[in-house]
């Protein structure tokens, strides 16, 4: 298993696996794979480029297994934190820690950067998810009722943070 900061150079397979996460779990994204149709790995680029967003990449055997997405916000008052906006590990790469892997990755980046606290949201009924962030110490800071709506009803968003000091 490699993890490693993933450039612009790996726009390309960062855009394969997206759209893998969406075909594979669609209730855990925000976003749709149908949102995501119109659009090309030029996204991935884009945000590979920009220097508020880090990507973290879990290799195993030279494929993109899992990534992990964090971002610092745009005001200065505000880059000790940072928020975690995409994790995801392919099907058939689950069970084996790399979600795990790519969290201690993050957690050491994040450090080496001065960033002293990390938040997440979750969708209240992704237990698995839920069940990882508060293993590796994220504390539930709040939640928002009905932040989502889909297939006619609503699930509520919990929010996760973290100290790194």
């Amino acid at each position: 298993m490699l993890i490693r900061p993933l450039s612009p150079d790996d726009a390309d397979v960062l855009w394969a696996a997206r759209l893998q996460a969406l075909r594979e779990s669609p209730d855990a994204f925000l976003s749709t794979l149908a949102e995501a149709a119109g659009d090309t790995a030029q996204v991935m680029r884009a945000q590979l480029e920009d220097a508020r967003m880090r990507y973290l990449g879990a290799f195993e055997q030279g494929q993109l297994a899992g990534f992990l997405r964090y971002v610092r916000p745009a005001r200065s008052v505000r880059w000790h934190t940072a928020e975690i906006h995409s994790v995801h590990v392919g099907a058939g790469h689950r069970g084996r820690g790399i979600a795990r892997q790519l969290f201690a990755a993050a957690f050491a980046a994040a450090r080496a950067e001065g960033i002293e606290s990390l938040t997440l949201t979750v969708l209240a009924d992704n237990a698995p998810a839920r069940g990882l962030y508060e293993a590796l110490g994220f504390v539930e800071t709040g939640l928002e009722p009905r932040a989502v709506k889909r297939n006619g009803g609503y699930v509520d968003m919990v929010a996760y943070w973290i100290a790194l000091g």
